[in-house]
């Protein structure tokens, strides 16, 4: 008797992802751990198609049928493949011919350090679209924006945030991204089409996330100058109890801190002067007095960004002289 295809159910037809996550679970956290993208895990996804094509048949679905959806598949796919693959090899000629450092160059030899993260955002953006790859644009001006976000005093998480939102956008839109071809050719409609209505999604987001990262960007600037308005009166020392010149210490040491100028000895300024501090004034036991009397009203939170600089200074230097 003829076999019929019947549609099978629903438990029965999740059957090959279930069997695909248990193993993969199982080889990446018990077997192989990180090493398991060396070749296990595509061993994996063959056992899950087996599993997955021998379900059919027993549901009465022919031989011919599952290699025929297998061909049909794989036609599907062949383009973002290769694509996936010279999109590697262009990441490789541009950095061997000069392109994406002569790209870093030019790009962040624009960028104001008020402007840093939305620039990061726009030049992540651009370099993606070029490539098609978030991978690689992150891996290469990625890189070179998490140092100079670094040395600027950015929060590393912040700037990282800025280089995959731009990263991503770029990727998303560009005909040359891999997943930007797969999505339409498993839909069954044409890349353009699929790009015009993902740029309802992608540019509010990319939008949205240019206003964050701009005042962002701003309030890091802004501290700086806040802090660079200290005129040295003493008033804060004379009002606290304790005759603390932490609130004095702390501006001269954020407004330096947070410009690149002030980076290169960064740890070894804020060290000596809270130690000079210690031995000529009282303690801060924070009773604010100091913040109400400064003419410039400068905020105590100077004195919490000294605090960490201070703490990341002498763990900096128990390293060095552990190597000595």
């Amino acid at each position: 008797m003829e076999k019929t295809n019947k549609t099978a159910q629903l438990l029965l037809a999740l059957t090959p992802l279930v069997v695909l996550m248990l193993l993969l679970w199982f080889n990446v956290g018990y077997v192989f751990g990180d090493d398991a993208l060396s070749g296990s895990n595509q061993v994996i996804l063959m056992l899950s198609a087996f599993v997955a094509a021998a379900i059919g048949i027993a549901n009465g679905t022919k031989v011919e049928a599952v290699f025929e959806k297998i061909k049909n598949n794989v036609h599907d796919t062949t383009q973002a493949i290769f694509i996936l693959i010279l999109i590697g090899g262009l990441a490789g000629t541009w950095l061997i011919g000069g392109i994406v450092p002569a790209m870093i160059y030019y790009g962040l030899d624009l960028i104001n350090v008020q402007f840093f993260l939305p620039t990061a955002v726009i030049i992540s953006a651009l370099v993606s679209l070029s490539t098609g790859s978030s991978w690689s644009t992150t891996a290469t001006v990625g890189i070179a924006l998490m140092g100079i976000g670094q040395t600027i005093g950015l929060n590393p998480a912040i700037v990282a945030g800025a280089v995959i939102s731009g990263a991503y956008f770029g990727d998303k839109l560009s005909p040359l991204s891999d997943t930007t071809n797969l999505a339409p050719a498993m839909a069954g409609t044409d890349l353009f089409t699929h790009i015009r209505y993902m740029l309802y999604t992608t540019i509010p987001s990319l939008i949205i996330s240019l206003i964050l990262f701009t005042i962002l960007g701003w309030s890091a600037g802004d501290a700086a100058m806040d802090a660079a308005q200290c005129i040295g009166c003493g008033a804060c020392v004379a009002a606290c109890p304790n005759g603390a010149a932490n609130l004095f210490t702390g501006a001269k040491v954020t407004h330096l801190n947070l410009l690149p100028q002030g980076q290169a000895e960064r740890y070894q300024r804020v060290e000596n002067m809270v130690e000079t501090m210690d031995e000529h004034f009282g303690s801060c036991t924070n009773h604010g007095e100091c913040e109400a009397a400064c003419p410039k009203e400068i905020s105590i939170d100077v004195i919490a960004l000294m605090n960490a600089d201070y703490r990341k200074a002498k763990t900096i230097n128990r390293k060095s002289l552990s190597r000595v």
